[in-house]
């Protein structure tokens, strides 16, 4: 079943893998073309965000982390300041990633260190990405407690790091963000607590992705178009013509919300008599 056009879909760890695979594999998009339109989201939230002082850059060894990387680079071209630094050695990383790192001007990457994050204005949380389940292990547990304790903003790279983004469930540590620049389509656990939480602002970027991808989402966040399918009220419509609301829900001892949304409604005259709200709210016996 597809979602009304007034959601904007937000999409799963699994939906938004097969996304990506989709766009690669079936329409042929580069997937470090993928990667570049990320960092250069990525890079703008940061610039919108903190606009000066030095930034830290703080890598994972996997997509995640070269997103990061790139846009550690994309931040050094504009003028930026920027300290990166690695959670696990740079030979670790494969693929993309480690074909941002070649590319990155400059200094080197260093190991990462409590001491290096004293001084930035900003943090780039790039160590975790979407696939990340469960707790933080070391070193990332240790990694996510020193961005959290830095006085810094941080922004994190798709979803923070510890925040599952299907569930927004928080196994152990996870990032506290001011912003988080989410790829492609909104992901679920970014406005689900305890995960939205730790999102602080979210900003969806376009990474390119064409559109018909076969992921089907089954969530959404209401937009302002629902508005769009309210009916309006005419000059000369009364409370008689402008319809009955039905409440339905609540079960025996929980009948609080079905109540304060009947009587959230306009009273009408009934023939019966019977109170709206209780007739509303009263748990059915079968």
């Amino acid at each position: 079943m597809s979602l009304p056009r007034w959601l904007d879909q937000l999409l799963a760890a699994d939906q938004m893998r097969a996304t990506d695979k989709w766009a690669i594999e079936t329409r042929g998009v580069p997937s470090l073309e993928l990667m570049e339109h990320a960092a250069e989201g990525l890079a703008d939230v940061v610039q919108r965000h903190a606009p000066a002082g030095r930034i830290a850059v703080v890598c994972g060894k996997g997509n995640n982390g070269g997103d990061g990387l790139a846009a550690a680079r994309l931040l050094r071209q504009a003028g930026r300041d920027v300290d990166v630094l690695l959670v696990w050695p740079g030979e670790w990383l494969q693929g993309d990633a480690k074909a941002m790192l070649k590319q990155l001007p400059g200094p080197a990457p260093e190991e990462f260190g409590e001491d290096r994050l004293k001084g930035a204005h900003v943090i780039v949380d790039a160590v975790l990405g979407t696939g990340f389940e469960g707790a933080p292990r070391q070193p990332v547990d240790k990694v996510i407690a020193a961005i959290n304790a830095a006085k810094a903003r941080v922004i994190a790279a798709d979803v923070p790091s510890g925040v599952n983004a299907s569930t927004g469930q928080v196994e152990g540590e996870a990032v506290e963000a001011l912003a988080t620049a989410t790829f492609h389509r909104g992901k679920p656990g970014l406005w689900i607590a305890p995960g939205k939480r730790h999102s602080g602002i979210v900003e969806v970027i376009d990474i390119g992705i064409p559109r018909g991808a076969p992921a089907k989402p089954d969530m959404g966040l209401i937009t302002e178009a629902v508005l769009a399918d309210v009916p309006r009220r005419g000059a000369e419509s009364t409370k008689f013509t402008s319809g009955n609301v039905f409440v339905i829900g609540g079960s025996h001892g929980l009948t609080g919300a079905p109540t304060m949304a009947a009587l959230a409604c306009p009273a009408g005259p009934r023939p019966s008599g019977r109170c709206r709200s209780c007739a509303a709210a009263r748990p059915a016996s079968r």
